[in-house]
C-alpha cells in the first residue's frame, strides 16, 4: 500500500492580486517538516519558480528528505483552469486584503484530479501550515529546540495516525466536519445547488482524501459543481463552500471525522466573552479528531 499527501507552499502573496497570508515561510516550511514524521506516507509540494530553490535547499540540503520521499514542483498558480473565471469575477481590492488565496483553494482539487502516479492506493490533501501551536496544545511540542519546533513541531503527526487513517477511511473519502450550528464558522452557496439544502455542517479544506479512484471522483465532482456556481453566481465563493456543497449532494463518497471549534485548552489569545477551559470542555477542538484517530484501533 502507498500513500500519497500532496501539499503546496505560496509565500508572500499577501497584498497581490492573488491574496494569501503574510509572511509564512517559515511557519510552512517547519510545519512541513513536522508533517513528515510521518514516514510511510510520499509527499508532493507545489510552489512558485521563484521559491523552487530556497524550498529544495531547506528541504533536500538542510532537512536531509531526498527526492523519493518529497517531489517539488513549480505550478504557476495563475493559470489554473479558473483562470478566466477568476479574472471575471474577482474584487481585486477584496482580494488584496484576504488571507485567502482562490486560487490555491480551487488548485489543490486539480492537483488531486490531475494526479497520474498509479503506484499509489491512497491519495490525500494537506495544508503545509497543519502543524502549528494555533491548532495543537502545548505538550504536542518541544520546548527547547527553539523557534521554530516549539511553534510549528507538532508532534501529533505519526505513522499510526495514517495508518489508522487509511483502515478508518476504506474505499471512500475522509472529510472533516466543523460544527456550523452552535459554532457558527460560514456560510453555504444558495440553497437552490443543493440537492436538499444543509447548513449544519461546514466541510474543511485543509486535510481531506482517501482512496485514490474515490479521491479523484471527489475531485471532479467538485470541478463541476465550481464550474456550475461561478457561472450561476458571478462570483467565487471559498473551497469549503464548494466542498460542503459536493458532500451533502454525495454523502454517499464520504467518511467523515467532526470537530466542534479550532481553539484548546492552551489558547494564547484572550477572549473576553468566555472562558476558554469551560469553552474547550464543553466542544471538540480540532486537535482531538488527531487524538481519535491516534487511538481508534489500540
Amino acid at each position: 500500500m502507498k500513500i500519497k499527501f500532496i501539499t503546496c507552499i505560496y509565500d508572500n502573496l499577501f497584498g497581490t492580486d492573488l491574496g494569501g497570508r503574510f509572511n509564512r515561510g517559515g511557519h510552512y516550511k517547519h510545519s512541513l517538516k513536522a508533517i513528515m514524521n510521518i514516514t510511510i506516507a510520499d509527499f508532493l509540494l507545489y510552489t512558485s519558480e521563484e521559491e523552487i530553490e530556497d524550498l529544495r535547499n531547506f528541504f533536500y540540503a538542510e532537512c536531509g528528505f531526498t527526492e523519493d520521499r518529497l517531489q517539488i514542483k513549480t505550478y504557476d498558480i495563475r493559470n489554473t483552469p479558473y483562470k478566466e473565471k477568476f479574472e471575471l469575477y474577482k474584487n481585486i481590492d477584496e482580494v488584496k486584503q484576504s488571507d485567502r488565496c482562490p486560487e490555491i483553494q480551487y488548485a489543490k482539487l486539480t492537483w488531486l484530479e490531475d494526479f497520474n502516479e498509479p503506484d499509489y492506493d491512497y491519495l490525500f490533501w494537506i495544508d503545509a501550515g497543519l502543524s502549528s501551536n494555533i491548532l495543537f496544545p502545548d505538550r504536542y511540542f518541544p520546548e527547547d529546540q527553539g523557534y521554530y519546533p516549539r511553534y510549528f513541531g507538532s508532534s501529533a503527526y505519526t505513522d499510526t495516525l495514517v495508518q489508522n487513517l487509511v483502515k478508518y477511511v476504506g474505499d471512500k473519502v475522509l472529510l472533516i466536519r466543523k460544527d456550523n450550528t452552535n459554532n457558527f464558522w460560514s456560510g453555504t452557496v444558495p440553497a437552490k445547488y443543493y440537492t436538499e439544502h444543509h447548513s449544519e455542517k461546514h466541510i474543511i479544506g485543509g486535510l481531506f482524501g482517501g482512496k485514490i479512484e474515490s479521491t479523484k471522483e471527489f475531485a471532479r465532482l467538485f470541478r463541476e459543481s465550481a464550474n456550475t456556481v461561478l457561472d450561476g453566481e458571478k462570483r467565487i465563493f471559498y473551497e469549503e463552500n464548494i466542498m460542503s456543497l459536493v458532500y451533502y449532494n454525495n454523502q454517499e463518497l464520504f467518511a467523515t471525522l467532526d470537530f466542534d471549534i479550532w481553539w484548546h485548552e492552551d489558547e494564547r489569545i484572550n477572549y473576553p466573552d468566555f472562558d476558554i477551559i469551560e469553552h474547550t470542555t464543553v466542544n471538540k477542538s480540532f486537535y482531538k479528531i488527531f487524538v481519535e484517530l491516534e487511538n481508534m484501533y489500540a
